[in-house]
């Protein structure tokens, strides 16, 4: 398990490069503030995901935690207080933006993987809007099974890889 979160912080990090990139690297000092205390504040209240800062972007995951079924795009319901939860602490920094990205474990073919993708990121981004978060703080990806972060070979791998990822910044 502990070289699963290795490489899930591996995969936020490629993720940030790639697809946080259009978002500048100057820092200011207000903004470092502003999300330090965004990253404090995910750290104490969600135990259950795994939160990574990378100069003014904010990586969340959710490693262990069985969000869809196998070709389903519906959100399971074991995981929505996680995202209530979140989507609450998001509702407290109005100039936080996200990315959501989608994800596929390798079962089916990449298109149809591709499109299943990119429903969980909109699924996920209707589930926090109905939580508090405004629409136009959000933008979703689908990224099909390209990125996995588990073993295809397993269930439990499979499970893992059917995921949406958060990348969080300040807007301008």
């Amino acid at each position: 398990m502990r070289s699963f979160k290795f490489l899930s912080v591996l995969i936020l990090a490629a993720t940030l490069l790639f697809g946080a990139s259009c978002h500048s690297s100057k820092k200011s000092k207000s903004k470092m503030s502003y999300s330090w205390k965004l990253y404090k504040a995910l750290q104490h209240k969600m135990s259950d995901a795994q939160v990574v800062k990378i100069g003014d972007t904010v990586l969340v995951i959710y490693p262990e935690l069985a969000m869809f079924g196998v070709g389903k795009d519906e959100i399971k319901m074991e995981a929505q207080p996680a995202f209530a939860e979140f989507a609450a602490i998001l509702k407290d920094y109005s100039r936080v933006h996200l990315i959501i990205n989608g994800y596929t474990d390798n079962v089916g073919g990449p298109e149809a993987n591709l499109s299943l993708s990119k429903r969980r990121a909109e699924n996920t981004k209707r589930l926090m809007v109905s939580n508090g978060v405004k629409e136009d703080r959000i933008m979703t990806n689908g990224k099909g099974e390209t990125y996995f972060i588990a073993d295809n070979k397993t269930a439990e791998g499979r499970q893992a890889n059917r995921r949406v990822e958060f990348v969080l910044y300040e807007s301008k």
